[in-house]
Formats: C-alpha cells, structure tokens, sequence
C-alpha cells in the first residue's frame, strides 16, 4: 500500500503546472475579446459623433473627422485611431478606424473599424 502512495506523491501538482498555463490562456482571451469589444464601441460611438457634427446643416467633412477623433482620443482602448468624412450633398459618411493591444504573447494587434452614415441636413422652405 505504502508503494502505491509513493508512486503517486507530486501528481497534483503535475497536474496543476499543465493545467494552469491552459486555465491563464482562456482568461486572457476572454480579456482580449473584451478589449476588441470596447475598442469597436469606441470607434462606433466616434463615427456616431463625427457624423452629427458632420451632417448639420451648416456642418463640414473636417467639423465631422474633428469630432469623431476628439472622442476617439478619450479612450485608452482604441489605438491610433483615424477618421476619415465624407460629405456630399446628399449623405455624410465617417469611418473611424484604430487597433486593440494584445494580451497575449505573440499575437498580433487586431484592427477595429466601424462607419456611420446619414443623410445630409437641408433646409427646405415650406411651400
């Protein structure tokens, strides 16, 4: 009996040392799922921005691409964010673009893009 529990001392802690490199991997891809999720709000959000300073009446593709990087730049999450507006007579359209750091080793950055788009404000006299 005394033969069988020597020959099984140090098994948890085998088990452990294979088994938590594992268990550390899926937290910090979960982390890193939550990063590229804020990092598209983020960017979301600013092209939301920068298009309801762009598609004003009086408004402008370069009132818009300030709006949306002034609020890209508040966050932290959202790396190297750029904007880019488009307005035409009849629609408005801003993308933000910016990359989520990585958490885990060897990985590469993950880019993040979104796009807003709206009609352009007119005034229009009554009839």
């Amino acid at each position: 009996m005394r033969d069988l529990a020597s020959r099984e001392d140090g098994t948890a802690t085998t088990e452990w040392a294979l088994l938590l490199p594992v268990l550390l991997l899926l937290v910090m891809l979960t982390v890193q799922y939550g990063l590229l999720f804020h990092a598209g709000q983020v960017a979301d959000a600013a092209a939301d921005e920068g298009l309801e300073s762009a598609q004003a009446e009086r408004g402008s593709a370069a009132a818009g691409r300030a709006a949306a990087q002034r609020f890209a730049d508040g966050d932290q999450v959202l790396e190297r964010p750029q904007v880019t507006a488009d307005r035409g007579a009849a629609a408005v359209t801003v993308t933000v673009t910016g990359q989520v750091p990585s958490l885990i080793p060897g990985m590469d950055r993950m880019a993040v893009s979104r796009t807003a788009s709206g009609p352009t404000e007119q005034f229009r006299p009554a009839p």
